[in-house]
C-alpha cells in the first residue's frame, strides 16, 4: 500500500504557517530541520536530510525556499514538495568544498524574497538549532528581531488531518508486521540483535522508508535502559524480554511496545506483572477520548500500579501525541492540564522500570481520537 501527499496538503498546511506568521506579526520565518529533528521541514517541504541540514524559509506572501546543502540538492529536488530550492554554508557539511556549487547567504535570500523589507522573523527549532546557525541569522539579519515561535508552530501539527490519520493507520499496520516478526525471532541462546533485525527486515518489506527510533529489544537485566538497543546479548530461557518498534512511513512514526518471554510461556510471577501491567494499561486507554485531560489519561495507569507497588517504577508520562515525530507534544503527564482533542492521535505508553524482579515492563500502542471515543490503530495482541 502507497499513500501519496497530494499538493493540497501542503498548501492547507502552508495557509495555517501564514495565518500564524500574520498573528505573531512575523515578516519570515525559518523552520530549521535536520536528519534527526525531521518534522517541522518535512511538514512544510516533504525533505528530509541526510548528513547535511537545512531549513524552510517563508514569507508573509507565501514564497518559500528550502535551503540545505548542495551534497543532498538532488535528492531535494527528488523528494521536496518546494521548487526552489537554495544552497546555504551553515547547512552544508562543514571543510568540504563544492566549486561547482551556487552558495549563497540567509541574508541574500531572505533580501531577495521580500524585497528587503523585513523586520521580525521567527524561528521554528530553536532548541535543535546548532549556535553557529544561530549566529548567523544575528549577522545577516542584523537589527531584525528574532522570535522563538516552535511550540507556536508544532501546535499546528497536534490535530491530524483525515489523510494523516490514514498515513498514521498505516504506520500502525507496519508496525504489527514488524513486531510479529521479532516475537517469532526471539530464542534462547541467539543474540537479540537477531530478532531486532527480524524487526527490521519485516518494517521495510512493508513499505517502512525508516524507523522513528532504532527498534529497542532488551532482554533480562538489559529491560531496564528504558531507551536501549539491541545487542549481542544471548537470550537466556525464561527471561522476559521488552520490545518496541518504530517504523516511519511518508515521514510517520508508529510505536508498539510489547513483552515476551524467551520460551514462549509466562512464569506464575511474571504473569502476575504482566496482569498488573494490563490492568493499568487497559485503564488509560478506558480514559482516553475527546476533552479528558492529560493527567486523568495518566494516573488512571499510575494509581493502578500504585495499588500493587509498581506506582514509583512508572518513570514518566503515560501517554504522548504522535504524528512525524514517535514522541511529539503534547506529552500527557500526571500534571498534565491539556484536553485532548478529536483528530490527535495518542500513544498509550505505560511501563515500569527497575522493579528488582521485573527490570523492565512496557505495553505501548496508538490510537486515533474521534468525536465520541478513540480507534485502536494496531491489531498485535497485547498479551502472546
Amino acid at each position: 500500500m502507497y499513500i501519496k501527499i497530494p499538493k493540497a496538503e501542503y498548501e492547507e498546511r502552508s495557509r495555517r504557517v501564514l495565518k500564524l506568521m500574520e498573528e505573531k506579526d512575523l515578516d519570515g520565518l525559518v523552520v530549521y530541520f535536520n536528519e534527526y529533528y525531521r518534522e517541522n521541514g518535512r511538514y512544510l517541504s516533504n525533505y528530509w536530510p541526510q548528513v547535511e541540514s537545512g531549513a524552510v524559509i517563508m514569507v508573509r506572501s507565501g514564497r518559500k525556499i528550502l535551503a540545505g546543502g548542495p551534497e543532498g540538492q538532488p535528492y531535494a529536488r527528488e523528494m521536496s514538495v518546494i521548487p526552489d530550492i537554495r544552497n546555504v554554508p551553515e547547512f552544508m557539511v562543514e571543510g568540504e568544498e563544492y566549486p561547482g556549487a551556487r552558495i549563497e547567504t540567509l541574508k541574500e535570500i531572505f533580501n531577495e524574497i521580500s524585497g528587503g523589507r523585513f523586520r521580525n522573523v521567527g524561528i521554528v527549532g530553536y532548541t535543535e538549532m546548532p549556535v553557529s546557525v544561530y549566529h548567523c541569522m544575528e549577522k545577516d539579519l542584523l537589527g531584525k528581531k528574532i522570535v522563538n515561535v516552535t511550540r507556536d508552530f508544532e501546535k499546528l501539527r497536534h490535530v491530524k488531518s483525515p489523510l494523516e490519520l490514514e498515513l498514521l493507520a498505516e504506520c500502525a499496520r507496519i508496525a504489527d508486521k514488524g513486531m510479529a516478526a521479532l516475537l517469532g525471532a526471539i530464542e534462547a541462546g541467539q543474540p537479540e540483535y537477531i530478532a531486532a533485525a527480524a524487526a527490521d527486515c519485516a518494517i521495510r518489506n512493508a513499505g517502512a522508508e525508516g524507523y522513528g527510533w532504532s527498534t529497542m529489544l532488551m532482554a533480562g537485566e538489559r529491560a531496564a535502559s528504558v531507551l536501549g538497543r539491541a545487542t549481542d546479548r544471548l537470550f537466556r530461557k525464561g527471561e522476559l524480554v521488552m520490545c518496541s518498534v518504530s517504523p516511519l512511513y511518508q515521514g510517520y512514526a508508529g510505536a508498539l511496545g510489547r513483552m515476551a518471554v524467551v520460551g514462549g510461556r509466562f512464569s506464575a510471577e511474571q504473569k502476575e506483572a504482566m496482569d498488573v501491567m494490563l490492568g493499568a494499561y487497559e485503564r488509560a486507554i478506558d480514559k482516553l477520548g475527546p476533552g479528558v485531560r492529560g493527567k486523568d489519561v495518566d494516573l488512571a495507569a499510575r494509581n493502578y500500579l500504585k495499588k500493587y507497588g509498581f506506582g514509583k517504577y512508572m518513570l514518566y508520562g503515560g501517554a504522548h501525541s504522535i504524528g512525524l515525530r514517535e514522541f511529539e507534544q503534547p506529552f500527557f503527564g500526571p500534571n498534565s492540564e491539556y484536553a485532548i482533542q478529536p483528530g490527535m492521535v495518542v500513544a498509550i505508553d505505560i511501563h515500569a522500570y527497575g522493579h528488582p524482579e521485573f527490570p523492565g515492563l512496557r505495553l505501548e500502542e496508538v490510537f486515533a481520537v474521534t468525536e465520541d471515543g478513540k480507534r485502536q490503530l494496531s491489531s498485535c495482541p497485547r498479551l502472546s
